[in-house]
Formats: structure tokens, C-alpha cells, sequence
């Protein structure tokens, strides 16, 4: 009891001396405000999901893989002509202008909306140079083998002669073997597995039904800077402002998720903000005789969260807007816990007295609260941690302003005793109200168990109903089959990335016999595979095999009555390839190589494409599980993943603050 008086004095002696100098105290919280305002105004805000997802966790690991990657900065311009087709509608062109345009921007790093070079058959040619560095030695020699080379000039001579042969004599000359179709297989399972269906009439990126066409972009905006986001929006916005008439276009791109999240929790908070404010108002207008000073109760919650929101930049490297909405619904308990009370203490004969004697009771009760927010603090989440400090912080400095600032305010003047007729509390029947009470919660229990809880954390993701529209419609014009999984390798070096992708691809065929796959070293292989590949076509050329094989076909091709020379262009290619190796990936298969191999910044990665199965995905996991630069990205398991994470984590910290 001694030590309680001793606190309820030293309390009232700051209370009396906080009245003496109340203006002094109001100018420094003033102060405080408008230092806390430029604060908010000029601190680092974002959305940036991965502060809610448990450190060092699957769903982080593959989030911090995604972003070496720059997937998160990839979007996409889809255009509709309506009625008229592609080639006659204006868009062809427009879409060079537009290109041209967005490539100056400093905002975009890539800009590509074709995919099938404009001289096909020039790229073809130029395909055959590259066959000793895209095929095996061992395979071909198998082609070339006596029966091989009968087999081979015996199709060609059907495909020429007996079948027509119009428009294939340069293809036959060029490659007998038809390796370089063997090739263009591999794209053709890459468009498979991507489930976008183009048409290969045109070098755009059109659809089949030639009425829609894509403009794919690269931008080093992060969907986690919102403020970049507007603007990178704003630019493609005034872009596109001379579209064509006729012809409608939508932007899909994760920045948009970002400025939707920040609008409508903005939009949230301020309807929160005002329903609160009138709520409140009427409330303290009407119990508290229209004294106009309770209006200011509402502030010390308000006048807290904004000081504890301009110290979270400091505390935290990106500070959620998810979390200051969050924690700032939660504060608005301190509005009812402490308001009133000191509001009622302070306005009786012995104000000061009051509260001073009131001041322990609302901090136990404030630090039992606050107890509960700082366990949030040892989450491995950082979203949590955040909520944890700026709800926590937020109810306990409510706590203080509300007692040393309103005090004085409400005791000031005196007001007339409220003559309320409070009913005797009786303890005749305790027993009979705990039973009660005790039968209501055992039959709480298995309602409780059967109550299903809503983990999905894309009821976080609050995008707006225009975007989610766009989204919709984009998958319906394109994605014709579901899209893939993604086996994402990364590293510092192209040379190291591209060797653990070729060991991973050929680990993942194995283990998934007979699923498609598709890996950029298909196309464009290591230095190292790519030297120990020329090295043994090198070795075949000097040991005259090569030579032996060409005469071979010289040999038949005269027997079925082609000319002598009639398989030379292969031959003096496949020749020139080997002595004369091009030093660059054929363009034919750049748009390809160019969207699965990435360099973003220090970190380069490549993509590996299978079906998004379970038992594809559990395969593919098992590989790289220990391996902290690759990443299995599934679009179905990876937010299962992250909701039972996160679910699990919170669920936790919940028991303990129970």
C-alpha cells in the first residue's frame, strides 16, 4: 500500500506540474507532431511482401530468388484490335512507334513485342553454322552411319521428286538430317510448356485468332516501391495515350498490385478515420453533455500513432503500409480503454487526484496488452514484428499523452457532478453465474473446432476489381493451358548458373522420364559444354570422318540421281560452324534465351520450364532443397506454402498471448 501511494503521489506532482506549464507541454507535442509529420512524409514506406513472410522460410528463399531473377518487375501490354485482324488493322505499326517511345524511358530496361525474326529463312540458314555447338557429336555420327545416310538421301529423294518437292530443294541442300528442325522442337516445347499459343504467321507476338497482339516490357521499378510503381503507371499511361481508336489495350504488370494495395488501404484507413471521428463524436456529445473538450480524446490515439509511425523508418529498413493500417485499427481500443476513464476522473471535484490514483490500474491494463504485442516481437516474420512495435508502442504512448495532456485540459474546468444512480452489484448468485458462464464455454469448444479459418494470403493481396478484370481477361486470350513450374537457378556468374542449369535439367529428365522440359542451355549451352562439344566435332573433321561422310552422301545422292554437289551447302556449313564457331547465340532463338537467362544487376539466373504438377514440383524441390540460390516456383503450392507458413507463425504467437 505504501508503495502505491508513493506512486499515486509522484503521479500527481507530474500532473500538477503538466498543468502548471500545460502550454509549454502542448508547443513541444506540437513540435513533436510537425517533426513526425515531415518525418512520415519523407520515410521509406512499402508493400513489400517479403517482410511477411518468416525469415529464411521456403516461401522467403523463393521470394528473394524471384527478385535476382527480376520476375517481379516483368509486365505485359495486351492489345485488342476488336473486328479487324492484325495485319489490317493500324496496330503493326503503332507498335513500332510505341516501342520505339518506351525504349527511351529510363524507367523500362526491355522492351520486346517480337519474337519470330522478319527473314525466317535467313535465320534458318544461319542455324546450320551453330549445329556443332547444339548437337552431340555421337548423335550425329549414329545419323551418318551407312544405313543412315541411305535412309537420308532416300527421303530426300521422295520429298523432292515423288512428292513434289516445291520449296524444299534449299532445305534438303541445307540439312539433309534435319537437325535443325530437331531444334526448333525444343522451342516448340517451350511454347508448349508456356501455355501461350502464338501465331507463327506473323513475327509479332500475335494470337491465333490474329486479333490480339503482345507488348512484353522489363522495368527496374521493384513492385515493392510503390511511389515507382505510380510513376512507371503514370509513363505507360501518357505512352499509349495516341493509341489507335478501334483498338483497346490493358497493362498487366505486379506494380499495379502495388498502387491497388496502397490506394484501398489508404481509402480504408480514411473511411476508419471518419466513421471513427463522427462515431465518437456523437457519442461524447451526447454522454458527456456536449462538453466540446471530449473531442479531443480521439486525438492522443491518433497524435501516438503518428510519432510511433515516423519512428518505424528508423527501427525498420521498409516500414508496411499493411501494418500502420493494421496497428492502427488496433490503437483505436485505447480510445475506450483510456479516454474515458480519464476523461470521467478528470472531470469530478478532485480531478488531478483522480487520475492520479487511476494511473496505475489503466497501465497494468495497458502493459497487459502491450505484453501481448511485444511476443510478436520474437516472430520470424518481420511483418509481425512490425505490428508488435508499432501497436504495442502506439497504446502505451496513447496512454501517456491522454493522462498528461488531457488532464490538465479536462480539470481546468470545473463541471457540474454527475448524478447517476449506479445498482449494487450482487454476490448471492456467483455460483450460479460462474456455472453459467462455464456451460457457455464448454459448449463454445466444438463450435470452436469446427470453425474453418481462411488462410489464403491472397485475401491480403487488396487489388482492385479493375485490375483482377484486366488479369481475367488477359488469361482468356492467352493462357490456353495452365502455366508452368519454374526450377529458377541463380548465381554471380552466367558460366556458373548456366553449368548448375544443364546438371539440374538433366537430374529433373531423369527423375520425371517422359514429361516435357525445357531448359535455355537446350539452346544456348555452357562455355564448358559448348568447348567439349567442338573439340570432339574437331576431332571428327580431322580424322576425315567427316570427310568420309560427305563423300558417302555424294556416293548415294548420284546413285538416286541428285547432282554431285547437291548436299555441299550442309556440308561446307557444318565445316565453317566447326573451324569458324559464331561467338553468339543464333538469332533465331535470342527472344527465347533472352526471357530465361537474366542478368539483373549482380546476380544472373536462367529458368527451367516442367509441368506444374505436385509430383513434378515435389521432384524438382528435392533437388535444390539444400541449395540456397535455386528456387522451385510454382504459382499453386508457392501461396499454399506461404499461407500455411505464415498461418502456423501466427497461430502460435496467438496461443502465447492467451
Amino acid at each position: 500500500m505504501e508503495r502505491k501511494a508513493k506512486l499515486n503521489r509522484f503521479i500527481l506532482r507530474l500532473l500538477i506540474a503538466s498543468s502548471r506549464h500545460r502550454l509549454i507541454l502542448y508547443a513541444i507535442v506540437a513540435i513533436l507532431f510537425l517533426l513526425s509529420a515531415y518525418g512520415i512524409y519523407h520515410g521509406q514506406y512499402s508493400n513489400n511482401i517479403s517482410k511477411m513472410l518468416p525469415d529464411s522460410s521456403e516461401s522467403a528463399r523463393t521470394l528473394e530468388i524471384m527478385g535476382r531473377n527480376g520476375l517481379s518487375s516483368r509486365g505485359v501490354i495486351s492489345f485488342d484490335t476488336g473486328s479487324k485482324s492484325f495485319s489490317d488493322s493500324p496496330l503493326p505499326g503503332y507498335m513500332e512507334i510505341l516501342g520505339a517511345r518506351l525504349r527511351t524511358s529510363p524507367m523500362l530496361t526491355r522492351v520486346d513485342y517480337q519474337f519470330i525474326p522478319k527473314s525466317l529463312t535467313a535465320s534458318l540458314n544461319n542455324l546450320s553454322r551453330y549445329l556443332p555447338q547444339l548437337i552431340d557429336v555421337e548423335d550425329f555420327d549414329r545419323l551418318a552411319s551407312n544405313d543412315g545416310i541411305t535412309t537420308t538421301v532416300n527421303q530426300a529423294y521422295r520429298q523432292l521428286f515423288l512428292l513434289g518437292g516445291f520449296g524444299t530443294t534449299d532445305r534438303l541442300r541445307m540439312d539433309p538430317f534435319n537437325l535443325r528442325m530437331q531444334q526448333l522442337e525444343k522451342l516448340n516445347d517451350f511454347q508448349k510448356l508456356s501455355g501461350i499459343q502464338i501465331s507463327p504467321l506473323h513475327s509479332y507476338i500475335v494470337s491465333l485468332d490474329e486479333r490480339k497482339a503482345l507488348l512484353l516490357f522489363e522495368s527496374n521499378i521493384s513492385a515493392a516501391d510503390t511511389a515507382g510503381s505510380r510513376s512507371l503507371l503514370a509513363m505507360l499511361g501518357e505512352s499509349l495515350r495516341d493509341c489507335p481508336s478501334g483498338i483497346t489495350f490493358d497493362i498487366i504488370s505486379p506494380n499495379q498490385h502495388s498502387v491497388d494495395n496502397e490506394a484501398i488501404i489508404k481509402a480504408d484507413v480514411k473511411i476508419v478515420a471518419i466513421t471513427s471521428f463522427i462515431v465518437f463524436t456523437l457519442l461524447f456529445i451526447i454522454f458527456y453533455h456536449c462538453d466540446l473538450r471530449s473531442l479531443l480524446i480521439p486525438a492522443m490515439p491518433t497524435l501516438a500513432s503518428v510519432i510511433v509511425m515516423a519512428i518505424m523508418p528508423f527501427v525498420f529498413k521498409d516500414s508496411l503500409f499493411f501494418v500502420i493500417g493494421m496497428g492502427g485499427l488496433i490503437i483505436g481500443l485505447a480510445v475506450g480503454d483510456y479516454g474515458t476513464h480519464v476523461y470521467a476522473a478528470s472531470s469530478g471535484t478532485f480531478g488531478l487526484r483522480s487520475v492520479a490514483r487511476l494511473f496505475l490500474p489503466l497501465l497494468v491494463t495497458c502493459l497487459t496488452t502491450v505484453g501481448a504485442f511485444l511476443l510478436f516481437l520474437i516472430s520470424d516474420i518481420e511483418a509481425f514484428r512490425q505490428i508488435g512495435f508499432y501497436a504495442g508502442l502506439s497504446l502505451l504512448l496513447s496512454l501517456l499523452l491522454t493522462i498528461f495532456l488531457l488532464t490538465p485540459l479536462f480539470s481546468n474546468k470545473r463541471r457540474r457532478p454527475y448524478h447517476v444512480a449506479i445498482p449494487r452489484l450482487s454476490t448471492s448468485r456467483y455460483s450460479l453465474v460462474i456455472s453459467v458462464w462455464t456451460a457457455l464455454l464448454i459448449l463454445a469448444i466444438p463450435v470452436i473446432a469446427k470453425i474453418k479459418f481462411n488462410d489464403d494470403i491472397r485475401q491480403f493481396d487488396m487489388t482492385s476489381e479493375m485490375t483482377l478484370k484486366s488479369e481475367a481477361s488477359y488469361d482468356k486470350n492467352w493462357q490456353t493451358s495452365p502455366r508452368p513450374a519454374m526450377l529458377i537457378v541463380t548465381g554471380k556468374s552466367k558460366e556458373s548458373v548456366l553449368q548448375r542449369g544443364e546438371v539440374l535439367a538433366a537430374q529433373l529428365r531423369q527423375a520425371l522420364p517422359g514429361t516435357d522440359c525445357f531448359s535455355p542451355t537446350d539452346i544456348s549451352p555452357s562455355a564448358e559444354k559448348l568447348s567439349e562439344r567442338l573439340s570432339k566435332w574437331r576431332q571428327l573433321e580431322e580424322s576425315g570422318r567427316l570427310q568420309q561422310i560427305s563423300e558417302s552422301m555424294r556416293e548415294k545422292a548420284v546413285e538416286k540421281g541428285f547432282a554431285p554437289e547437291f548436299f555441299n551447302p550442309f556440308f561446307e556449313t557444318l565445316n565453317n560452324g566447326i573451324k569458324e564457331p559464331p561467338d553468339t547465340a543464333p538469332e533465331l532463338f535470342l527472344p527465347v534465351l533472352s526471357r530465361t537467362t537474366i542478368c539483373n544487376g549482380e546476380w544472373h539466373s536462367m529458368m527451367i520450364f516442367f509441368p506444374d504438377l505436385d509430383h513434378t514440383n515435389a521432384k524438382a524441390l528435392s533437388l535444390v532443397s539444400a541449395d540456397p540460390d535455386c528456387a522451385v516456383i510454382s504459382q499453386k503450392n508457392f501461396r499454399q506454402t506461404m499461407s500455411s507458413e505464415i498461418s502456423g507463425r501466427f497461430t502460435f504467437l496467438l496461443a502465447l498471448a492467451v
